[in-house]
Order: C-alpha cells, then sequence, then structure tokens
C-alpha cells in the first residue's frame, strides 16, 4: 500500500516538472504574439515603417477635402495624428469616422507608423484599425 504512495507521489512529481519546464515557452510565445500599447510620447522615429498600436485621446478632429485627421496629441502641428483619406469613409460603412472618432475620446490605433514633414500618422483604411476604448472610472 505503502509503494503506491510513493509511485503516486513520483508521478505528480514528475507532472509538476513537465508544467515548470513547458510554461515559460508558452508564456513567452503569449508575449510575443501580445501587443505592445505605445503612447504618442513614446513614438520615436526607430518607430518608422513598424505596425505600431498606438492608445491615446482625441484631442481634434479636423475634416478637410482629403479627409479626416485625429489628433491625438495636445500639439496638433506636429504631433502623432491618425489620417482616414476620403476614398477611405465609405468602408466605414455609412457611420460616420467624425463623430464616432469625436474630441475626447480614448482609441487603440493599428498600423504602420509613417513620417513626414516631422509629424508621425497612421493612415487608416478600414475601421477594424480604430477601437474605441472605453474610459476607466476613478474611484474615489
Amino acid at each position: 500500500m505503502r509503494a503506491r504512495g510513493i509511485r503516486g507521489f513520483g508521478f505528480a512529481l514528475l507532472a509538476a516538472v513537465l508544467a515548470a519546464w513547458t510554461a515559460p515557452a508558452a508564456l513567452a510565445q503569449e508575449a510575443e504574439d501580445a501587443e505592445v500599447e505605445l503612447r504618442p510620447a513614446d513614438l520615436t522615429e526607430d518607430h518608422v515603417g513598424e505596425d505600431v498600436v498606438v492608445v491615446s485621446r482625441v484631442f481634434r478632429v479636423n475634416r478637410s477635402r482629403g479627409g479626416i485627421q485625429l489628433f491625438l496629441d495636445q500639439d496638433t502641428s506636429t504631433g502623432f495624428q491618425v489620417i482616414i483619406a476620403v476614398e477611405h469613409i465609405p468602408n466605414w460603412g455609412g457611420a460616420d469616422p467624425e463623430k464616432r472618432y469625436h474630441q475626447g475620446r480614448n482609441l487603440r490605433v493599428r498600423g504602420e507608423l509613417q513620417l513626414e514633414d516631422d509629424t508621425m500618422f497612421i493612415r487608416a483604411s478600414e475601421p477594424g484599425q480604430i477601437d474605441v476604448v472605453p474610459r476607466r472610472r476613478r474611484r474615489r
């Protein structure tokens, strides 16, 4: 009877060792697959040309003949922007991106970071690139 208890313990020990050995590899893969979220202030020229995920609040929205600009930085002259070209607006299926992503909304934007005239931006061509992030309520 005692021999079975030791065998059971040995099996449990072997299972624990195998789990501990394989868990770091699984966690490393999960970390590799997870998107790293950046703030506009974290963006550098080293990120240009890379696919990035930027999270920030909309400070201003501007519509022009060329499309819609979402300013996700307080500096609206050279700060980070999301540009939705006029030819891509129909991809939003009748929803007006200017109203959907209005000033004060928190957004998560995915796409290739581009740089032109000291301004970093992402060109959004489809709604899947922009997610509205719910605000977190402050606890008192």
